[in-house]
């Protein structure tokens, strides 16, 4: 897993023990499923990033390439993006399809997590 610059967001990959990152963490885990050419990905990731500043030690955020990931996104069965999936420990899992300003975001990782 990568961790990029400047950045609380990390990117997933199919490549990487998806059990080890995401089942086990004993935080939420906010999966960002996005693709390069999708203009509402592009405009929901600053959001993304501002959250994972804000929420960060509370939430981990994981950004995933559906293009270059395309079993991580049949597992979770995307079929639109962006798509948000958290992931909280025990395996409850709460999505949306569609972009958020940040406080929407915020209120609905809030409500997500409780």
């Amino acid at each position: 897993m990568s961790k990029q610059a400047k950045s609380d967001v990390e990117h997933l990959t199919d490549a990487e023990d998806h059990t080890a990152v995401v089942d086990s963490s004993n935080i939420p885990v906010l999966l960002d499923f996005y693709a390069t050419w999708c203009p509402p990905c592009r405009a929901l990731s600053p959001h993304v990033e501002a959250l994972a500043t804000q929420m960060k030690g509370r939430i981990k955020v994981l950004k995933v390439n559906v293009d270059d990931n395309g079993g991580l996104a049949l597992k979770y069965g995307i079929s639109s993006m962006p798509t948000l999936v958290i992931v909280v420990p025990g395996g409850k899992q709460v999505r949306h399809v569609g972009i958020k300003n940040l406080q929407q975001l915020t209120i609905w990782v809030e409500d997500a997590i409780k």
